[in-house]
């Protein structure tokens, strides 16, 4: 392997531009305030980047280890990243139904697969057990358009046979 093969790529995150917020901060005051105006601003371009403390923490000019260091010591903020990152889980949850609602057959089956297990919408055979029991093997069903038709919308449905018929 070469050396630049060897080199690690940055992972590419959400281009988020800093704000008014952190121009105000100086990111090398490290006394006890200038910590606490870097928190803030770190906050608020946490909102922009939907909860992606990688991409917050570069916006800012800080390293994430810092971040990590200020939510494994301050159980305030801590508790602020927590909200963000639900807030932004809430978004993307709204935005996955506006899709399953619109007929998007992907959005459906991956619903299905992740919040439809009990009902037996899994891919793959599950082993189950704790430290108590032995594991026991769960079946495995197969989702198909027919066991759909309960579940989802005339017009979705609809779509489901036509990317059939297509496919």
């Amino acid at each position: 392997m070469s050396a630049e093969r060897s080199r690690r790529r940055p992972i590419p995150l959400l281009p988020i531009t800093p704000g008014p917020a952190s121009a105000k901060v100086n990111v090398f005051d490290t006394t006890p305030k200038g910590i606490e105006a870097k928190k803030a601003a770190y906050l608020k371009i946490l909102e922009k980047a939907l909860g992606v403390k990688s991409s917050a923490a570069r916006a800012l000019g800080i390293d994430r280890r810092t971040v990590n260091n200020w939510i494994h010591a301050d159980a305030e903020f801590a508790a602020a990243v927590l909200e963000i990152q639900e807030h932004a889980i809430d978004f993307v949850e709204t935005h996955l139904f506006k899709s399953i609602q619109a007929g998007n057959v992907a959005s459906i089956i991956f619903y299905l697969k992740t919040k439809g297990r009990s009902r037996g919408y899994v891919e793959r055979v599950e082993r189950v057990g704790t430290l108590e029991a032995p594991p026991v093997q769960v079946s495995a069903s197969v989702i198909t358009v027919a066991d759909l038709k309960d579940e989802i919308s005339p017009k979705a449905l609809e779509t489901v046979y036509n990317g059939i018929a297509e496919g």
